[in-house]
């Protein structure tokens, strides 16, 4: 069967997003993408429902997790391709309207100010300045050109640029001294950007601690204090009933699983550096979605930490006895 006809079989509004931005970060593949990443994921989760050692029903919701993650997984990936190509597009803008703004200034129209404007350095901005050239110089309005770009790019910044450029296009304003200040007001919104990205830096530095090293290690000697007391009440050949008659306290068995335990820290170190990642990510970019980048690193990372501190106290413990 065509891939495109299993494409369209996915929901309408997930195929909707999906196209949306796929257009933003100008993938052509994204259909072939979509389809091999959810295949992907299902076979992985299923496999590991297959082969764990649990319950049918945590095999069940292992199964239907893989399902969410199979839709999830291929937007994330050309989502976070699209903001890549924005924020590499808004990095090099305030550079372009200048020489757009010195090119006007130095008498040429419009479009072949954009033209030449068009540079190489300017990344995936020069490929869509030139398309905007290149329509205007086959007779589209300029309104038109440039609100084709606002719908090409996913940059709120470049969209009202654009806005306040076709605005000053109609009323006859001075296109050169429109440009100059949009360029002075995107560098001030970019240090802006930088401060704040200073400012909260202890606060994710505390949350890096906290998840990374401090999560880590306090599992990782809690599960070990529990298998070890776990370990010696089996091997006790204590009457516990013939001890507790010498005195006023009685003594019982504890009743818990090491292991249920072990996976319980484990889940929660997940859980844990899967939320310091999406906080991290709003705090410092204004959007959770790039803390599915670091979410698989923190985890990495903290479950290293902690096999390792556990592999450490059981060595020095045994070499202490």
């Amino acid at each position: 069967m065509d891939k495109e006809v299993i494409f369209n079989l996915l929901p309408k509004k997930y195929k909707t997003l999906i196209e949306q931005e796929a257009k933003y970060a100008q993938m052509s593949n994204h259909i072939n993408l979509t389809l091999t990443s959810m295949l992907v994921t299902v076979i992985i989760f299923i496999l590991v429902a297959l082969f764990i050692n649990t319950s049918l029903w945590l095999r069940i919701i292992i199964i239907i997790s893989g399902i969410a993650c199979a839709f999830l997984i291929p937007y994330l990936i050309i989502t976070l391709a699209a903001d890549k190509r924005k924020t590499e597009i808004e990095q090099v803008l305030p550079d372009a309207l200048m020489l757009m703004s010195a090119n006007i200034k130095s008498g040429l129209t419009v479009d072949k100010a954009f033209l030449l404007s068009a540079r190489e350095e300017f990344g995936p901005l020069a490929k869509e300045i030139r398309s905007v050239a290149m329509e205007i110089f086959g007779g589209k309005p300029i309104d038109i050109a440039l609100n084709n770009l606002k719908k090409r790019t996913k940059s709120e910044i470049l969209g009202e640029i654009i806005t306040l450029l076709v605005d000053g296009i109609k009323s006859g304003g001075e296109i050169s001294k429109l440009l100059e200040s949009s360029a002075r007001d995107i560098r001030k919104t970019m240090l802006l950007r930088k401060e704040i990205a200073a400012n909260v830096r202890m606060y994710i530095i505390f949350i890096s601690m906290a998840s990374l090293i401090g999560a880590p290690l306090l599992f990782a000697i809690s599960t070990y204090l529990t298998s070890t007391t776990a370990q010696i009440w089996g091997s006790s050949t204590i009457d516990l009933n013939a001890a507790a008659s010498f005195g006023f306290f009685s003594f019982q068995k504890p009743n818990f699983n090491p292991e249920f335990f072990k996976v319980f820290s484990i889940l929660a170190m997940i859980i844990t550096n899967f939320s310091a990642a999406f906080i991290i990510s709003e705090i410092k970019y204004g959007t959770i979605k790039k803390g599915f980048k670091s979410a698989p690193i923190f985890i990495l990372i903290a479950l290293g930490l902690f096999f390792a501190v556990r592999i450490i106290i059981a060595s020095s413990l045994k070499s202490l006895i």
